[in-house]
């Protein structure tokens, strides 16, 4: 994480909360002091700024794609529009009147248009102005990580593993952003992005592989591993076909989100079962996929709608994932990252045990989970 920033005359230090959560931007030397109280997603809910006066703040208000409205603190409201991305485009006032507009490069960089002070811009992250008059000193604030629009790259490598090992060159620059794609994917967290591409990449691989290195993801994500799945049948199809018409030596070499695999090929009919397997498990993903399709609210009663608000980032980030329970035995339960801790929607602990943060409790609590003994 960023504490010190110094461009110029600007002479800047960033504190942290216990969630690496940026709370206080301080400039050396006075004439810049911000406070940020934010939500169970992170995202900005009041804004003080301690250079105007102590009790000068800004208030935000949020839907799912992003910022809807800000209250300045003499009560005048902002209204967004925004754009595929999430980021504000033009700025309303309650007479529908336009008094800022914002227009982009694809990376994120400011064409010249409004100046002001205005925190929330690319894909609805906070950017660090410092100084208003230029943009060169631009960054962009996305939790883990600090963005610079100008080069369209991290400030420093991605902490998460996820897309180590990706068959595309962009999965292997942990600097990259979005995968090298900023049209069409974004980076809510600064970890990692997923989009269709991946999963098609990570279907067809995984299925390939009979079931091994299936990742998850959000929606985009599935539906890419879908259309793998099929190609991953019409794959399997012609191993059947060619392992059925001649005999076959040597191995058959597949590529999964891990890198290179080997699965032994020792004559046609080892291939054509691969081919046989191959299919059977493409096939049983479609299949699930569609049944959970099928199933509509009733999947996303619970755990389904609680990952939803993992994959968008309206979780606190330590959650990793929420599973459903499956069969009568076995409970919905949700995982953290980075260790072996996954608690039961009882309360009790499924694997390992850790200390959860407060910021944790609430967003547990919220949605009718029992928290565990401490």
């Amino acid at each position: 994480m960023l504490t010190h920033r110094k461009v110029g005359a600007e002479d800047w230090i960033f504190v942290y909360t216990a969630d690496d959560e940026r709370i206080w931007s301080l400039r050396l030397g006075g004439g810049g002091s911000t406070v940020t109280i934010r939500d169970l997603q992170d995202r900005v809910l009041r804004s003080y700024d301690f250079n105007v006066g102590p009790l000068q703040y800004t208030d935000y208000l949020y839907r799912e794609e992003g910022p809807v409205v800000s209250y300045a603190p003499n009560g005048t409201p902002s209204y967004y529009h925004l754009d595929h991305l999430g980021s504000p485009r033009r700025v309303s006032n309650s007479l529908g009147q336009l008094v800022a507009s914002y227009d982009y490069y694809p990376y994120g960089e400011q064409i010249p248009g409004t100046v002001d002070t205005q925190a929330l811009r690319f894909t609805g992250h906070e950017r660090d102005l410092l100084n208003t008059a230029g943009l060169a000193d631009d960054q962009d604030y996305m939790h883990a990580r600090g963005y610079s629009p100008i080069f369209g790259r991290f400030q420093s490598a991605d902490p998460s593993q996820a897309n180590r090992g990706h068959m595309l060159s962009t999965g292997w620059n942990r600097y990259a952003y979005a995968l090298g794609n900023p049209l069409r994917s974004i980076d809510p967290d600064g970890e990692n992005a997923f989009d269709v591409v991946n999963g098609i990449v990570n279907g067809f691989g995984s299925s390939m592989l009979l079931g091994a290195d299936r990742s998850s993801g959000n929606d985009d994500f599935r539906l890419g591993q879908q259309l793998g799945d099929i190609a991953a049948v019409a794959a399997g199809g012609l191993e059947i076909i060619q392992g059925t018409g001649t005999a076959l030596g040597g191995v058959l070499v597949e590529a999964g989100t891990g890198g290179l695999s080997t699965v032994a090929v020792a004559a046609g009919g080892a291939l054509a079962a691969h081919g046989a397997s191959t299919i059977a498990t493409a096939s049983g993903n479609i299949g699930m996929y569609f049944a959970s399709a099928r199933e509509g609210n009733s999947s996303q009663s619970s755990a389904g709608k609680r990952n939803k608000e993992v994959e968008r980032g309206q979780a606190p980030k330590s959650i990793e994932h929420v599973h459903e329970g499956r069969g009568p035995n076995e409970k919905d339960h949700v995982h953290f990252k980075g260790e072996r801790a996954t608690l039961n929607k009882n309360g009790s602990w499924k694997h390992g045990e850790r200390i959860l943060a407060n910021k944790e409790k609430a967003w547990l609590t919220s949605h009718n989970w029992t928290l565990p003994a401490e």
